[in-house]
């Protein structure tokens, strides 16, 4: 069983990612990435009771909602969430509540270098 996050508040979303990285990422990882895009530009998949989305702007997708939590959470930012977030460029800055305050993090990610952080 993984340690779930059970909250979120989110500080910056100013993330892109190259397409090509996007494909390559969802055939590597298979199953996990249920990745889905409309017929406009739209894309999104689930990340368990959370999801994230955004919309396509030349050769990048970019990210307009990322919401990490619920059941399974806690394994599903290990395994994808933060590969993903490895290959994207930009800003993206939110504070994670594990296990209904268990422990408080707050999640940086600048150009693809993740920082994690306990608060108290």
């Amino acid at each position: 069983m993984s340690y779930n996050i059970t909250g979120t508040k989110l500080y910056k979303l100013d993330l892109k990612i190259k397409k090509e990285d996007m494909k390559g990422l969802v055939k590597e990882l298979g199953g996990w990435l249920d990745f889905r895009m409309d017929v406009d530009g739209n894309w999104n998949f689930d990340v368990c009771e959370g999801e994230i989305h955004g919309h396509t702007d030349g050769d990048f997708f970019v990210f307009d909602k990322l919401s990490p939590y619920g059941e399974g959470s806690g394994t599903a930012w290990m395994d994808y969430v933060k590969p993903l977030l490895e290959k994207t460029t930009g800003e993206f800055k939110m504070r994670f509540v594990w296990e209904g305050g268990d422990s408080i993090s707050m999640v940086e990610c600048n150009d693809g270098s993740i920082t994690e952080k306990d608060v108290d």
